[in-house]
């Protein structure tokens, strides 16, 4: 018995041995590739001017797109009517010019160990003469919040840089499209709103700081039609679906409902008179923004096109409800 125990403890004292040599080996190690990282910090590993890139590829979500420039500006590959926003490609690309690191791990053995066999995204970028530049992005270093990137084919050589170039990718195409505008006006010059709703019509006109009903003699609460004016004074579109839509039924267009906002601007003129040089001849003009109304996105928005568009976006439905859901008196 008593062999056994000490077999038993010589074993376990080579374990042990075995245990903190691999240890002691693989803590000098980390310390010489961390030393050979502080060496090399802010390597530059890319620097490309935008004006040497004639495409640029890159993943959103999980579709690669190209982008391709010529004399009149960028456009997209897969479609060239998309309106493409060059400053949006401008601005991703001048995260090349350069590209420095943070560290440099070198005498890299396992890629994956870096999630760059997996990658999050992989930037493609090419030049007039047809040479390529890849950069890949694999995990963020919890620790450190940044990512570990790889130049082309180098797969002994990893990088980390900060994650502000992951981060930079949208989330949809239409991150990188042009947009029409919503005009601006404040809610205090809105003096009208027609809603148009499954067959129903109805005009709310605003006098003597209230807001009434045409030919209805509904009282309306005044603070709660306040709060509802003052969203539509804020509009801003909530999301982009289409930029090219023909067909009213796609989003539901063909219900009819519709919303229109009356809303007034002052035109400001002056011209000479008097003593002071000038007189106030400012006008007030009556505009109206319309919007039709179709179904529901996954996360409970309106589709909305402007009247004469071909765009579809979305506008949240706290707004747009408030006045769908009115309840008038017969």
């Amino acid at each position: 018995m008593a062999n056994k125990f000490a077999a038993l403890g010589a074993g376990t004292v080579t374990i042990c041995l075995l245990f903190g040599a691999w240890y002691m080996i693989k803590t000098n190690n980390e310390k010489a590739q961390l030393r050979a990282s502080e060496e090399s910090a802010g390597d530059t590993i890319v620097d490309i001017s935008q004006t040497d890139v004639s495409s640029l590829t890159f993943n959103i979500g999980e579709d690669a797109v190209t982008f391709v420039t010529e004399e009149d500006g960028w456009y997209m590959e897969s479609d060239e009517d998309f309106p493409v926003n060059s400053t949006e490609i401008s601005s991703l690309l001048s995260y090349f010019g350069p590209l420095k690191a943070v560290r440099t791990l070198e005498d890299v053995n396992e890629i994956s160990e870096f999630g760059l066999d997996a990658p999050a995204n992989v930037f493609l970028l090419k030049n007039s003469e047809g040479n390529e530049t890849t950069i890949t992005i694999g995990d963020n270093n919890e620790g450190t919040g940044d990512d570990y990137v790889m130049k082309d084919d180098e797969t002994d050589v990893i990088y980390t840089i900060s994650s502000s170039l992951r981060n930079a990718v949208g989330d949809d195409i239409y991150d990188y499209a042009v947009s029409e505008e919503i005009p601006s006006f404040s809610s205090d010059n809105i003096v009208g709103v027609i809603v148009k709703r499954d067959g129903d019509t109805y005009e709310l006109q605003k006098g003597n700081e209230e807001w009434t009903v045409l030919g209805n003699d509904t009282e309306l609460d005044q603070d709660d039609m306040e709060m509802a004016v003052s969203n539509l004074g804020y509009l801003s579109y909530t999301g982009y679906a289409d930029y090219h839509c023909t067909d009213e039924k796609t989003y539901g267009f063909d219900s009819g409902k519709e919303i229109t906002i009356i809303y007034e601007v002052i035109v400001a003129n002056s011209a000479a008179d008097g003593e002071d040089g000038t007189e106030d001849l400012s006008s007030v003009e009556q505009h109206t923004l319309t919007f039709r109304i179709g179904d529901t996105d996954p996360e409970g928005n309106y589709y909305v096109q402007q009247e004469d568009s071909e765009e579809v976006h979305t506008l949240s439905d706290s707004v747009l409800d408030n006045f769908l859901n009115l309840k008038l008196g017969e």
